[in-house]
């Protein structure tokens, strides 16, 4: 990565949609020369900014849904176990 400033937010996302197929058995290992190897595209830092707004409201939306889904599943359990009690 050049020496220029970097969301921390995009360069995370960017390394975890980097496709690592490592082969051999059991957990694959990202090494240091592996990752020399690998290229990551870095647009201008207000770019990467607006990137990472949209992301962290993508992941608010996400973790509201899911908390609603664990709620609406303690629902149909507690509704299951009344209509067969």
């Amino acid at each position: 990565i050049p020496n220029e400033k970097v969301n921390i937010q995009y360069l995370k996302s960017a390394i975890d949609n980097m496709d690592i197929n490592k082969t051999g058995n059991g957990a694959g290992q990202l090494t240091v020369p592996d990752f020399a190897n690998m290229s990551i595209i870095l647009p201008d830092l207000p770019i990467q900014e607006e990137f990472s707004r949209f992301v962290t409201k993508i992941y608010n939306k996400l973790d509201r849904l899911e908390s609603e889904l664990l709620e609406l599943d303690s629902i149909k359990e507690n509704l299951l176990n009344k209509y067969f009690e």
